[in-house]
């Protein structure tokens, strides 16, 4: 993760190194997530991290929602191998860092997106339509309430809410960076939380506009709250779509429709600097 982008808490990060365990182990399905897995634990903040996945080279692990508590904006990672300890990172902390799953495993291109309602998956030959309900996965979207312990399920119910939607912070946008440029184009968010039954996984359930989106294109989906502002997975939308869907939007008209909707999402949170996240699109000076 470079170090620009910041850690939220419950989000699940992947930490790369040397000598980070001597072994290649995963935590078993259906089970919560340990603080200690192959004789390997991680803090932050000297908090304990729950592990999912270890390896001499990489491991991934969910930052503990206790860091919330850390008003310093910075947080510091540290690795313990069988009583051998790294050197400490420091990362900075944020609420809220969301960031989607995609089918290429990398966040970027086409996401992992189903229908709400029948659970299909979101395919070129399966578009999302006008009115659908999509059920996008996530990481990153911060405190929840209900509250869970660190590493646990997501609940069936009450389902836990991310805070920063409960807030008002969080708004979902559906871009066609096609011949119109349709950029402005609001989803109604009906959840935004945990998955239930799942360790370290968010869940949104958003509507497709009705209209502003031509059919066949593939679609940008962008998240914004009250500190990030994310847009680099898409959809496929209408018919079914012409082309990969892998090219990312001109940066004049992905930014041109920025300024109002970051104010409104601002005006409900707060006064934080908004940060511009753009993964799938070249970069254009500092962000």
């Amino acid at each position: 993760m470079p170090p620009v982008t910041s850690l939220a808490p419950g989000e699940l990060i992947t930490l790369f190194g040397t000598g980070l365990s001597s072994a290649t182990m995963t935590t078993q399905g259906g089970q919560a997530f340990p603080l200690a897995l192959g004789g390997v634990s991680v803090t932050i903040d000297n908090i304990s991290c729950p592990i999912y996945y270890v390896s001499p080279t990489q491991m991934s692990v969910i930052v503990p929602y206790e860091v919330a508590s850390n008003k310093t904006g910075l947080a510091n990672i540290q690795v313990t191998n069988n009583t051998v300890t790294s050197n400490v990172v420091q990362m900075y902390l944020t609420d809220a860092a969301p960031g989607s799953f995609s089918l290429g495993q990398d966040g970027i291109g086409l996401a992992a997106a189903r229908d709400a309602v029948t659970g299909a998956a979101i395919t070129a030959t399966n578009p999302a339509q006008p009115g659908e309900y999509l059920a996008l996965y996530m990481t990153g979207l911060g405190p929840v309430t209900p509250a869970i312990a660190d590493g646990a399920f997501g609940p069936a119910g009450p389902l836990s809410e991310a805070d920063v939607y409960g807030a008002g912070a969080l708004s979902v946008y559906f871009n066609d960076y096609g011949a119109d440029g349709s950029t402005d184009n609001a989803g109604v968010i009906q959840f935004a939380g945990l998955a239930p039954y799942f360790a370290g996984l968010y869940q949104i359930n958003v509507q497709v506009p009705t209209s502003g989106l031509a059919s066949g294109d593939s679609v940008y989906v962008e998240f914004v709250t009250d500190a990030a502002d994310v847009n680099q997975i898409q959809i496929q939308y209408g018919a079914a779509a012409l082309t990969s869907g892998t090219t990312a939007p001109p940066l004049d008209k992905a930014s041109s429709a920025k300024a109002s909707r970051i104010a409104a999402v601002r005006a409900h949170a707060k006064k934080s600097a908004v940060r511009r996240i753009r993964r799938g699109a070249p970069a254009a000076g500092s962000n």
